[in-house]
Order: C-alpha cells, then structure tokens, then sequence
C-alpha cells in the first residue's frame, strides 16, 4: 500500500534524475533484452483502499490511521543530503493516512541503527545485478541483495536460493534465470520500495 502511494516520477525529479529513466519494483536489468516487470503505479487511492481493507482508519479525526489502538506512524532515517526526497515520501504517505518523522542523523548513526536494527525504515542504496538504485525499506527487510552475506539479506529461500545458484554457475544464462525467478517474488510480497537509479 505505502508504495502505491508513492510518487516516483516526482521523486525522480527531486533527486535530479534524468527524464526517461524507467521506474522500477525488482533489480535493474543488466543486459540488452532483459525487460523487468512493470513497476506499481502511483495510486493513492488504491493505497488507502488496501489500509482500509488492512483494518487501518482514522479514528479521531487527526489525518493520522490507527488499528488496534496504534498509529500508522514511524520513522524515517535517511543519510544527510536526502532532504528532498526525504520530505516528498513524507508528504506522500501523509496524504494516505500516514505520520512520518524525519530525524537528523549523521552517516554513522545512520549505519549503526541500521546494523543493530534499531530503526523503523530508511532509505539506502542497493546494487543488485550492476545498477545502484535508492530504496525504501524496514527492519528485516533487504539490505542488499547478495547471495554473499547472510546477515544482510532478504530472508526468501526463494531468492537466496536463485541468486546461490546463479553466483556458483558459469553458464551466462544463470543470471537471466536468477532475475526471472527473483522479480515475480518482489512483486509478490514488496519487500522494499525502489526510490530511484543512483545518478
């Protein structure tokens, strides 16, 4: 729902990315001829449909969604220099019911809370199969995908298993079929949001 409710062509041009540069919901193709699935599209309406459907309403009247007592509200770390895209996916997430706060933290801070999980979601760089790409993500989530280092990783044997065994072949084509396997499963369960290439 919260990527539904994202406006990533605006994003886009927050961050100085070029026109023309395709959205994307799962890793950036790396060779000709590879077309990734279509992206989720901007849709705020479907966004609060679907927090609606979850049991999410706005109880007291404050902009804010609650479900069992508890707010739609979290934090959102982001590294210093980010402001413009920090400040957008806030105002985005708020027109869906959502609060969104924005600490001031250095680099390091950043990493620490990141690798002791003390954090509610971020945004990161991530480059899988060639591409860097800006992402959105919370505690558990992927940090990287990377069949390399278990402690960093999206935990879907699914995934982990297509990317094992595309990192041990020497065939070309076992890289075609990891991404073939990993795309459907991102689509299925979202488990981060992709923000933008890295330019």
């Amino acid at each position: 729902a919260l990527t539904l409710a994202l406006d990533r062509a605006s994003l886009f041009g927050a961050v100085n990315i070029p026109e023309g540069i395709p959205i994307l919901d799962g890793p950036n193709p790396a060779r000709p001829g590879e077309t990734p699935p279509p992206p989720l599209p901007f849709d705020p309406d479907s966004a609060r449909f679907l927090l609606s459907d979850a049991g999410w309403a706005d109880e007291d009247g404050d902009g804010v969604l609650e479900r069992d007592g508890v707010e739609l509200s979290f934090e959102l770390m982001a590294f210093a220099g980010g402001n413009d895209a920090t400040v957008l996916i806030q105002n985005n997430l708020a027109r869906v019911g959502a609060r969104v706060s924005i600490p001031t933290l250095t680099r390091g801070a950043v990493l620490g809370r990141i690798k002791e999980g003390e954090f509610d979601a971020g945004i990161n760089r991530i480059r899988p199969w060639s591409l860097p790409v800006g992402f959105l993500f919370g505690p558990g989530d992927i940090l990287e995908i990377s069949a390399d280092d278990p402690e960093a990783q999206y935990p879907n044997p699914t995934v982990l298993n297509a990317l094992q065994d595309a990192a041990r072949s020497f065939d070309p084509g076992a890289d075609r079929r990891a991404k073939e396997i990993v795309w459907p499963e991102f689509q299925r369960e979202v488990p981060l949001t992709y923000l933008h290439p890295e330019v």
